[in-house]
């Protein structure tokens, strides 16, 4: 067998473009040797990123100084209910980019592991882009040095701290690195604070409705927006220190916030969240959980085992709350 790691980019991309027309992976396999599972390798999607259009009109921001966090860099702001700006729930959109282990390996496909002793810096965060959901700020977090992630955590840590909820796209990877890095910067610890996974929520509700639950996919199914498309060079240029490339990460990482926002907040209406904004408030009339809006019409019950609640759907975003009483 062969495999295609070992065949230049124009044979990979036209091996891709006949699987995107329809060609099945066995007939290929059988025909060229190669691998089904190599098909559907990572190789394939670098191979598409690398031949897809690249956006002409993707905004271009300063990355702040280190020193200086609280300077926003600020790209195209999210449409939000007016009941988010004046609302006092701190809800933090937040995504990391990271680098690879740099170190020695034995080939390219191996079933050997490689010992930790052939790594000689490990993995480690490159930028870190936040933002907070209502407001148009988007800040970045840049590295100065590669594999030294230290000041950016320190500076990240205390926007965490204030986050009544905090959102991610798969925080199963983003929250336990951004864990790991605390640990080995012998830095404190994160606050608890409850965190939302848009992929959990898609997984949940849609199942295997959808196509696919990444984020890209869902922007694309909502209508706003997509991710900028990279390659694996992008990594190399940031891990070898090259300004440009950094500059670059940092401007994927923000597009990446802006469009999990879009997404978040599309997807409310849909699904059922974590979120509550009756119990950050001492205002006795009931709002909407999803998004704090008090414009909220009574449509029924809702009937479970023991009891029925109070069905209300918000005219704002138009997701459905219960609540087992009014508020008196």
């Amino acid at each position: 067998m062969t495999y295609m790691a070992r065949y230049p980019a124009e044979y990979k991309a036209a091996i891709v473009s006949r699987i995107l027309a329809g060609e099945s992976k066995r007939s290929i396999s059988k025909e060229t040797g190669i691998k089904r599972c190599t098909l559907r390798n990572w190789e394939v999607a670098t191979v598409l990123e690398k031949h897809a259009p690249v956006p002409s009109s993707v905004p271009r921001f300063k990355i702040p100084e280190m020193g200086n966090v609280s300077n926003p860099t600020c790209t195209q702001s999210v449409q939000q209910p007016a009941e988010f700006k004046n609302n006092t729930s701190r809800i933090l959109i937040y995504d990391i980019e990271t680098l690879p282990n740099l170190g020695y390996f034995w080939d390219t496909i191996s079933d050997r592991s490689i010992p930790l002793d052939f790594i000689v810096k490990p993995k480690s965060i490159c930028t870190i882009a936040y933002k907070w959901l209502g407001e148009p700020e988007t800040y970045v977090l840049v590295i100065d040095t590669p594999y030294n992630d230290k000041p950016v955590l320190e500076a990240f840590l205390p926007e965490w701290s204030k986050a009544n909820y905090v959102v991610a796209h798969y925080s199963r990877f983003d929250k336990p690195f951004i864990a790991a890095r605390l640990m080995a910067n012998g830095l404190p610890s994160l606050p608890p604070v409850n965190d939302i996974c848009t992929y959990k929520l898609a997984k949940h509700h849609f199942g295997r409705s959808l196509n696919g639950n990444k984020l890209d996919h869902l922007g694309s199914i909502l209508g706003v927006g997509n991710k900028i498309k990279t390659s694996a060079d992008l990594w190399v240029g940031c891990a070898a220190n090259d300004k440009e490339s950094l500059a670059k990460m940092a401007e994927y990482n923000v597009q990446d916030v802006e469009l999990l926002a879009k997404v978040f907040n599309a997807m409310l209406p849909y699904v059922k969240s974590k979120l509550n904004y009756n119990i950050l408030t001492d205002d006795p009339l009931q709002k909407c959980k999803q998004c704090g809006s008090s414009n909220i019409e009574h449509k029924g019950f809702e009937y479970v085992a023991t009891t029925m609640r109070h069905r209300y759907q918000c005219k704002g975003c138009g997701s459905w709350s219960t609540f087992a009483r009014k508020k008196s």
